[in-house]
């Protein structure tokens, strides 16, 4: 399985301004265009899981899951924005 699948949800996730987005599932599958796969409606590991395709695109553009809910009629992913890298100390000499 290839990125491409889920990088229309990175694209979205990206385009975000607020540090948090809870999506349901439903409006994550409308996002890639494409339903989601039996496992992401019922294992934790689909969504929070290392290494998975998935969650490279998300971690790509920032973002990590920070709760899933799989109550039947209210599935939702809860995402926050990961914080940004500390810029490297420069080194002696340099500049």
């Amino acid at each position: 399985m290839t990125h491409a699948k889920y990088e229309p949800l990175g694209v979205y996730l990206a385009a975000q301004t607020d540090d948090a987005v809870t999506l349901s599932f439903r409006t994550t599958a409308a996002i890639l265009g494409a339903p989601l796969p039996p496992s992401a409606w019922a294992k934790p590991f689909w969504w929070n899981g290392r290494p998975t395709v998935q969650a490279d695109v998300w971690r790509a553009a920032g973002w990590w899951v920070y709760a899933v809910q799989f109550k039947p009629g209210g599935e939702a992913v809860s995402f926050v924005r990961l914080p940004p890298a500390s810029a490297p100390e420069p080194t002696a000499g340099s500049g």
